[in-house]
């Protein structure tokens, strides 16, 4: 399935799978039966933002870093999960052997927790 802006999505066992330019080799996967119009247009959304996106999700961090003890400090190689509805995720691999993922997760265009590992 194409979704203009954003690219070839293919399907997986349980989610759907693009690799847009934007985000250089890195993945947004949703995870649904099938792609529905509105996370269509948050992928769009994202893919059009993704700059703007990424220094939003290190300054959440940053600014929740203490809250939830958060030792990692790199964050490299985002990928993005939408699920159902309006929410969706950034998560990051880190150095950190503990807190080798780090996901931010949002709701709509905010910034709303942290998840911490796998």
């Amino acid at each position: 399935m194409i979704i203009k802006d954003v690219g070839e999505f293919v399907r997986g066992r349980d989610f759907w799978e693009c690799h847009p330019a934007v985000l250089k080799g890195e993945t947004i996967e949703i995870y649904s039966p099938q792609i529905s119009a509105h996370q269509g247009d948050i992928a769009r959304w994202i893919c059009g933002h993704w700059q703007s996106i990424l220094v939003q999700c290190r300054d959440y961090v940053e600014a929740e870093r203490a809250s939830y003890e958060l030792q990692a400090r790199e964050l490299n190689s985002p990928s993005v999960f939408i699920g159902e509805g309006d929410d969706w995720s950034v998560y990051f691999r880190t150095e950190h052997e503990h807190d080798a993922i780090v996901g931010v997760d949002f709701e709509r265009e905010l910034p709303v927790a942290l998840t911490i590992g796998d």
